[in-house]
This record gives structure tokens, sequence and C-alpha cells, in this order.
């Protein structure tokens, strides 16, 4: 399998669209490649369309986030790299 999986909240701090571009950069050095966007958030949307924008959408997979454990194992499987990427710290609780 050749992809790449983010798997999160589709929000700003994520920096998916940074990842969107990021995989439009290499796509053409990798023509097999596939993005898996497993997820859900406010910037579905706005990323769905730079997505087109950037000319990869026919190798870009939107997904819902997975209900259970056991519905992940087939989604991790058919990826070679994780994404995991944020543009700032997720909230913190007090101390």
């Amino acid at each position: 399998p050749n992809g790449i999986l983010f798997v999160g909240r589709l929000e700003p701090m994520k920096g998916v669209d940074t990842l969107l571009r990021a995989f439009a950069a290499i796509a053409g050095r990798w023509p097999d490649a596939r993005l898996r966007i497993v997820g859900n958030g406010s910037e579905r949307q706005r990323l769905e369309a730079l997505a087109r924008e950037l000319s990869i959408a026919d190798r870009v997979v939107f997904a819902m986030m997975v209900q259970c454990a056991a519905d992940t194992p087939p989604t991790m499987s058919a990826v070679t790299i994780g994404g995991i990427s944020a543009t700032q710290a997720g909230e913190q609780s007090p101390a």
C-alpha cells in the first residue's frame, strides 16, 4: 500500500491544509500514492475544496471518523505513512 493517513479533527489548529500542500508537492514523484484523511470538523469543506484546487482530489479520500477500534486496522493497513499535525498544542487541563 502506498498511502499517507491522517486521523483527527479537521480544525485549523491541526494543519491539514499543510498536509494537503505537502502531498501535492510530492504527488508527481509518487504516482501511486493516496492520502486518506479520516475525521470531521469545521474545515472539512474548505479542505475538500483545497484538494480540488491543488489538483489532487482524485488521490485524496475524506472519510468519517471510525466509531470503534475494530474499524481502525483496515484503515491503518492501507497506508505506509501516518501523519500527525498541529499548528499549536491542544488545550491543557488546569494543574
